[in-house]
């Protein structure tokens, strides 16, 4: 191949990355484009469960962003609300009057992982020796 052939075959190549792509702003074409989390009733593949609720019917907004007020009054884990009938232990500051003595589990400070279940691992195991059972730490 000479020179002039490769420097046209450059010269397509370039051209051809010229081209703009362009975004059009389509919120309401029920199509889910760049930049859209929904498009009315298409909701990209989602819906109050998968975005962490316990329930509800996701909508969307005008502005095609999720509209979750229909999914709040469910709850979720981490908003502060016990829901224990979903399986959460604890919610944030929301313990449910548990502490590392009322679980067996010693002294110390019982908290609240980001899953909704107690994190143990500040408690100090010790505090229960005596009681019979051979428990972590003893």
């Amino acid at each position: 191949m000479n020179q002039l052939h490769l420097i046209f075959i450059l010269c397509l190549f370039v051209s051809a990355c010229k081209e703009k792509t362009v975004s059009s702003d389509s919120c309401g074409d029920s199509t889910v484009d760049i930049g859209e989390e929904c498009d009315t009733l298409e909701l990209n593949g989602e819906n109050c469960l998968s975005l962490g609720f316990y329930g509800g019917d996701l909508a969307c907004d005008e502005t095609c962003s999720f509209n979750t007020s229909p999914c709040e009054g469910w709850g979720r884990c981490g908003d502060g609300v016990l829901h224990q009938a979903y399986g959460e232990q604890c919610d944030g500051d929301a313990l449910n009057n548990a502490t590392c003595e009322t679980l067996g589990l010693g002294t110390g400070t019982l908290a609240c992982a980001t899953n909704c279940h107690y994190d143990t691992s500040s408690c100090e195991y010790g505090g229960t020796c005596g009681n019979g059972t051979l428990e972590t730490g003893e």
